[in-house]
Formats: C-alpha cells, structure tokens, sequence
C-alpha cells in the first residue's frame, strides 16, 4: 500500500489498541510518532535507490527481495514486547512498536499486489513462501509505478483516504479543545503530506500495460513455480489461469 494507507491505519489501529489495553487515548507524541513508524518497513526503497535502481519499474519486488517485509524479521521486536508485558516495563513503548509494524504488514497482505511471505526464512535460500494478497484482483502482477494507478482504483485505497481525513479532524479537535501542542499540529502536517502524495499526479505511461506483461514478476521463477507445485499451492492455479486470460 500507499504512505498514506500505512499511516493511517497504524494511527487508528494504534489509539484503539492502546484505547482497549490502558483504557486511555496514547500519548499525543506517540500518536503523531505512529504515523512514521507504520511507514519503516518501506525503508527497502532507500536500499533500492542506493543500488541505483527505479523504483518505479517492474523489477522494484520489495516484498520478495528485502528483510523489511519479511515478518520473521521483527520477531526480535514481539519478544520484548511479551517480555515488557510480563515485567510491567515500558510496555507502551513496545505496544507502539508492533503496532506499527503489524499494521504495516497486514495491510500489506491485502490489496497490495505483492502481498507478503509470512513464513519466508531468509537463511533458507531454497525455501519459498506463499504470498498472501488478498482482494488483489486489481494489483497483483504490478510493481513500481504501474501499480500505483491499479492501487487508486480499489476500495482499500478510498477507505484509506477517509481514515486519514478522520485522523486531521481527530487531531484537529484535539488541537483545539483539549492541547494546542507541536505533536498535534506536527501530526496534521505528516497527513496533509501523505494525503498530497495520494493524488500526485501520475506519469499516463504507467497507466497503461507494462512492457515485460502483467505478470512479468517472480512468480516466473521455476523454482518458486514448481515448489508450488510440490505443495499443490492453489495460487499457481489462479496465477496461470490469470496469465492465460491478460494474453
């Protein structure tokens, strides 16, 4: 998904966690600070860029290519989480921490094309998992720029719009009637920003079929093809028959 899909779902889906668990709102700093932080597994772009690639051509898999999307990465992170849990020790401080990161993760298993390996094991170089992806009917076989116009046509992508609208008249609110203070006022600013971002205009060339195909991604890979098989993985069905009718 998009920047500001990440950041609104982390902000809402972070103050009714915290809502249930310490029966209070978070702290305002935390709450403008979850906007960011449900964006860090797409720090893989940076990476991207430094190896001097396009992100904007088909050949940008993040999901695939880069521990930042693989869940088994931050289980680091959900073990001292437990463990805050268990000692009473900062505990909001990690409850915003895999927040962020699994709001991140699930809206990435949906509408995002690429979906996620939830059981990827990077020192397992022959191991392959299935990518989740659900209501992706849209977006799978995108990658980079052509599947940013694929993404605005789906229902997730106008549910996202709405949440961050929510999220400035809930800060805005907050602002005015209960602390007029800089994370407020900085949390408006970062959703003024991702909500811009989600119109900016888009380059028509990747609006319309990508050179290379639709499906013109790893799912090409026969290793990955016949483990499916091995498997007797659904999706392989559903990808070849998908192909067959994009010809």
């Amino acid at each position: 998904m998009d920047q500001n899909a990440h950041a609104a779902h982390a902000f809402w889906l972070y103050q009714l966690t915290h809502l249930i668990i310490f029966s209070s709102l978070p702290p305002t700093y935390w709450g403008t600070l979850i906007i960011i932080w449900g964006n860090f597994p797409d720090i893989d772009a940076l990476f991207h860029l430094l190896q001097k690639k396009d992100p904007n051509d088909m050949n940008f898999q993040h999901h695939l290519e880069y521990w930042t999307h693989w869940p088994i990465s931050y289980i680091p992170i959900f073990l001292m989480a437990i463990i805050s849990w268990i000692l009473n020790w900062q505990s909001e401080f990690f409850l915003f921490l895999v927040v962020g990161i699994l709001s991140h993760l699930i809206a990435d298993s949906a509408c995002c094309g690429d979906g996620l390996m939830w059981r990827k094991i990077p020192w397992k170089s022959n191991q392959f998992s299935p990518f989740v992806n659900l209501f992706s009917s849209k977006t799978d076989g995108y990658h980079g720029g052509y599947w940013v116009p694929r993404w605005r046509q789906t229902i997730m992508f106008k549910i996202s719009i709405f949440e961050t609208i929510l999220g400035i008249f809930f800060l805005s609110l907050h602002t005015i009637f209960i602390e007029s203070s800089f994370w407020s006022i900085f949390g408006i600013l970062i959703f003024l920003v991702t909500l811009s971002l989600s119109f900016w205009p888009i380059n028509t060339k990747y609006k319309e079929e990508p050179p290379e195909g639709r499906y013109a991604d790893y799912r090409k890979n026969p290793q990955y093809l016949a483990w499916m098989e091995r498997c007797g993985y659904s999706f392989n069905k559903k990808y070849q028959a998908r192909k067959k009718n994009k010809k």
